[in-house]
């Protein structure tokens, strides 16, 4: 069973990974360690290609259209739904780029073997509730 805790953490990183690429005209900084950088992995920040396919996913015709409603108070879920969209692929989709991230955090050593076995686990189980969760 997952501590509510952590569910709370890995949800609102799932939805800071996938609304983080929705807003490109926003500053941010990069969450890669500096150790990763310099082992040559990519960053973990979405790129357009991947926000192309988070909105494509999403059934939705814009980043702006997701963004809107989900400030809105629509979940990720609703968005789809309503879009005819699929939902267990935008849960495919967004457990693929968590765990890349996590991939990245092993390979940087900012996590231990046994901390990426556990996270990894839990991924799709939290992914799927935030989904569906309501962030308004």
């Amino acid at each position: 069973m997952i501590n509510s805790k952590r569910m709370f953490m890995i949800a609102a990183l799932s939805a800071a990974i996938s609304l983080g690429g929705l807003m490109p005209d926003r500053a941010s900084a990069s969450p890669l360690p500096v150790k990763a950088k310099e082992a040559g992995l990519q960053s973990s920040v979405p790129s357009e290609a991947e926000e192309t396919l988070f909105v494509r996913v999403l059934g939705a015709d814009s980043a702006e259209e997701v963004k809107d409603a989900l400030y809105n108070g629509s979940s990720l879920a609703d968005i789809a739904s309503s879009n005819s969209a699929d939902i267990d692929q935008l849960i495919q989709l967004q457990v693929a780029q968590l765990a890349l991230q996590l991939q990245e955090r092993l390979q940087a050593g900012s996590i231990s073997q046994a901390q990426f076995e556990a996270q990894l686990a839990e991924l799709h189980e939290i992914v799927a509730s935030s989904v569906f969760a309501q962030y308004a």
